[in-house]
């Protein structure tokens, strides 16, 4: 976001790996730099819900969900206040508005994944929506730079505990060819 007022909002700041600790008054998240997940911890697993990067808007994180700093990450603490001077501002109501139906687009695909029956076709579409994101197109390919631990990579994908490396690579490799192929 643009907008000036953001400059008067307090800024979090993360190394990778750390919980980003979101004041209880937050209205609204802006990632101004880095790049985090949110996560939702249960009982025997923990789930990573999506992904945000550099711009993106995000409402704070509900009970049982964690945002985590995957690099290290600034984010912008918006309150609601803040908030609403923001809305009365046409210009940047637009982009609040914009910005919160982008991630609303990115949840909605991610959720899809969930769908597919086979774990590597899951695995497949997930990579390649992160490399849309946040990739950045290389002469050997597409490259993430993400920390795609087993643990990141596949909590978003798995209906099942059976994950395997090799899957996870052929499907790394699928989705590069996919890519490639992809229009601009």
């Amino acid at each position: 976001m643009r907008s000036d007022l953001l400059s008067h909002c307090p800024v979090v700041a993360t190394r990778e790996g750390q919980t980003i600790d979101v004041p209880p008054e937050t209205s609204l998240l802006v990632v101004a730099s880095g790049l985090v997940l949110s996560t939702l911890v249960l009982p025997h697993r923990r789930f990573v819900a999506f992904f945000v990067g550099d711009g993106d808007l995000l409402p704070p994180p509900v009970d049982g969900n964690a945002l985590e700093a995957l690099r290290p990450a600034r984010v912008i603490v918006v309150d609601e206040e803040t908030r609403r001077t923001l809305l009365a501002d046409p210009d940047a109501a637009d982009e609040v508005v914009n910005g919160l139906a982008a991630g609303l687009r990115e949840r909605e695909e991610s959720l899809s994944h969930l769908a597919e029956l086979v774990h590597r076709d899951r695995v497949l579409a997930k990579l390649v929506q992160l490399a849309r994101k946040f990739g950045r197109v290389t002469p050997d390919g597409i490259r993430l730079d993400m920390p795609l631990t087993p643990a990141v990579a596949d909590a978003p994908l798995v209906a099942s505990r059976h994950v395997g490396k090799r899957i996870s690579l052929s499907a790394i490799r699928l989705a590069n060819r996919q890519m490639r192929r992809a229009p601009p």
